[in-house]
């Protein structure tokens, strides 16, 4: 572990080391014209190129060795690299060596063991800090070599002979977007003027669930920095280069120039943002001043979905990103008011506002963050509410036991609540095909395995409806015990209505009860008539049959285990892991959430059987979803769960299948305690 306060030597080092670091950016020469920076690194390209390489070795030494016993050369060979630096105008260079040469000495004067761990500890992330600056530093340096060695490149600089406009200010930034690939525009208004200003960086490493509070490494500031820290202070840009546009500054990462983050005193009153004007339609209107505004908007819960209001009660136009989304949803829900005004910073876009932040009742800055002081719905609540909802609709029995079996993995039974649950589940006797599915899962959940007689009945005729190959000659009767419809109520046009997600559970109840050589001639014809042809739409039901059926074709057998080395599934895994990284990851179109939640759970269940990871566990993070992914459909459900109740069968089946995505998402800690 990181020590929590260095030894108060090693304390005054590093800040007498910090202060002269912070000296140098004050000092650091204004960023060079185009020409001049490329004759610079003409001149000098190849010093600072061997310094860096230097720089790796001396770094190469520690990730090598390790820290517990340091080089004793090594601290000397950092003591002359910083004093290059100093010469070759580089300060955050300096900082990084010599504080990294000040933790090494230290863990080299410490013979106890825990505190020697500590300060290795301390060691170890300095030299991860000087790491990464040497990356981004290496970028810009070797860009700027190849750009002056092009053939003609001098001359076309040469004909840019203009100096690059710089700005000395001092910036309050009011929020900030950060996209998943880690590009951050970070929007802020002048101290002095007030004017629009925007600072565009790259970042890396950074917590992708809390990206405020931690540190990340920035290419703007060219450092591992707070950015939560970075919010509630000002920045600082020295002869920083500058797009001058109409209405607005825009700053990019430099070569030379460093922004300092600047913390404020608590008295300190950033300027009054200015307030932004919706029209009619929720948008912007035409006068809107560029740069972030203030914004207070209503919150409503309405349909299971989060709506926003302006002052006149009318729509706002809000684009949102999952996490705020996520966090709105879940405030709603604990408001007894199931209304909710927020202050908002937001920028205009073309025809709706972008969300940058919003403040709660601590204060507190929660985007991109998560919300401080979110809830988590209680167990034992979603327990009552799922005894409700299972008695509400008795024609579903199967249904409803699955519901109340899906909160096992969130700890809401006591022990003799669930044995007298697991003890009438032998009796449950399911109907349609959903219904059968429904109760192998349930079995699947309980570590029971799935009876035959129960389910076949129904798979077989599913097999045998989607493989057909005349719709004429389909059995109309059949179809109508496969959906769960009265006799006669079907017509050959209803054989649309059986889709990807029926032949998905016919397919798993084949395996789940071990019938797949019994069934092996209609498991093979589905495959011929469906998955053979070029045009079957890819849904997730589609997919997650499909790779149970290649598997099934190249050998397996659908036991349960490890298959690291049973090559005959691995066409079946590859074919599913190109289909998750285009579904999961990716933002879908759809209003509805039902599908989502159902298509999430079928995905990681799928991956879970044919890679033998343990199927009640967190698979969707292991095969490329993201946490905001999984949370926000499992959250809109469950919320509206918890108000609403559920009104008709569909509902109990999102609902539980939010509870089993959320257990296989690995973001159980998020909604439930």
């Amino acid at each position: 572990m990181a020590p929590t306060q260095p030894p108060e030597d090693l304390q005054r080092a590093l800040q007498a080391i910090s202060r002269e670091a912070d000296l140098l950016k004050a000092r650091a020469p204004a960023e060079l014209s185009g020409a001049e920076a490329l004759v610079e690194v003409q001149a000098h390209g190849d010093l600072v190129a061997r310094f860096l390489a230097d720089v790796r070795e001396a770094l190469s030494q520690v990730f090598v060795a390790g820290v517990a016993y340091p080089d004793p050369e090594l601290p000397d060979e950092l003591q002359n690299l910083g004093e290059r630096a100093r010469a070759l105008g580089l300060p955050t260079a300096v900082l990084h060596l010599r504080s990294l040469r000040a933790w090494l000495q230290a863990v080299h004067a410490e013979h106890a063991p825990e505190p020697r761990r500590a300060l290795g500890s301390g060691a170890w992330q300095e030299a991860q800090r000087l790491l990464a600056w040497t990356r981004l530093f290496t970028i810009e340096h070797d860009f700027l070599r190849v750009q002056a060695r092009l053939p003609g490149g001098g001359a076309s600089v040469a004909r840019d002979g203009a100096a690059v406009p710089t700005r000395s200010l001092t910036v309050w930034p009011a929020g900030l977007d950060l996209d998943a690939s880690g590009k951050v525009l970070l929007f802020a208004r002048e101290l002095e003027t007030g004017r629009a200003v925007v600072l565009r960086d790259q970042w890396t490493d950074w917590n992708r669930r809390d990206p405020l509070h931690g540190r990340v490494v920035s290419r703007l500031f060219q450092d591992a920095v707070d950015m939560g820290r970075v919010l509630s202070g000002v920045v600082r840009l020295e002869e920083h280069p500058v797009v001058e546009r109409r209405d607005e500054w825009l700053f990019r990462p430099a070569f030379r120039a460093v922004p300092r983050p600047l913390a404020v005193a608590s008295s300190f009153e950033p300027p009054a943002l200015p307030e932004a004007s919706p029209g009619a339609d929720g948008g912007p209107t035409a006068e809107e001043p560029p740069g972030p505004l203030a914004l207070t908007a209503r919150l409503r819960f309405v349909g299971g979905q989060v709506v926003a209001l302006g002052a006149s009660n009318g729509p706002l136009e809000l684009e949102l990103s999952p996490t705020l989304r996520l966090t709105w949803t879940k405030l709603l829900a604990r408001s007894p008011a199931r209304t909710l005004d927020l202050p908002l910073v937001v920028v205009p876009l073309r025809d709706r506002y972008q969300v940058l932040q919003q403040r709660t009742d601590l204060d507190e800055r929660v985007h991109p963050s998560l919300d401080p002081t979110l809830f988590r719905l209680e167990a034992t609540r979603l327990g009552a509410l799922a005894e409700v909802s299972a008695l509400r609709f008795p024609e579903a029995p199967c249904a409803g036991a699955l519901l109340k079996l899906a909160l096992v993995p969130h700890r809401a039974w006591e022990p003799d609540a669930l044995a007298r649950l697991l003890d009438g589940l032998p009796g449950l006797v399911p109907t349609d095909l959903g219904e059968c599915w429904r109760y192998g899962l349930a079995r699947l959940l309980t570590g029971a395995r799935v009876e035959p007689e129960k389910v076949l009945d129904r798979a077989r005729e599913a097999l045998a409806l989607g493989a057909r190959k005349d719709d004429a000659a389909a059995d109309l009767l059949a179809l109508a015990r496969v959906l769960g419809r009265p006799e006669g109520s079907l017509s050959t046009a209803d054989l649309r209505l059986l889709d990807g997600r029926h032949l998905h559970q016919a397919v798993w109840l084949v395996f789940a009860s071990g019938a797949q050589d019994t069934l092996r001639k209609e498991l093979m014809e589905l495959s011929r008539q469906v998955y053979a042809r070029p045009a079957w739409s890819p849904t997730a039901g589609h997919v997650c049959a499909r790779a149970l059926l290649l598997a099934f074709e190249a050998g397996w057998d659908g036991a349960d285990g490890s298959l690291e080395e049973k090559h005959p599934v691995a066409k079946a895994r590859e074919f599913l892991a190109g289909h998750l990284a285009d579904k999961v990851p990716g933002r879908s179109k759809r209003s509805a959430v039902t599908a989502e939640v159902g298509e999430l759970f079928l995905l990681a269940d799928t991956w879970a059987w044919l890679t033998g990871e343990d199927r009640r566990g967190p698979t969707l993070a292991r095969c490329g979803a993201s946490w905001e992914r999984v949370a926000l459909p499992c959250a809109e459900w469950l919320c509206r769960w918890t108000l609403d109740g559920v009104r008709d069968r569909a509902g109990l089946e999102a609902v539980t299948d939010a509870l089993l995505t959320a257990a296989v998402g690995g973001v159980a800690e998020l909604l439930v305690q």
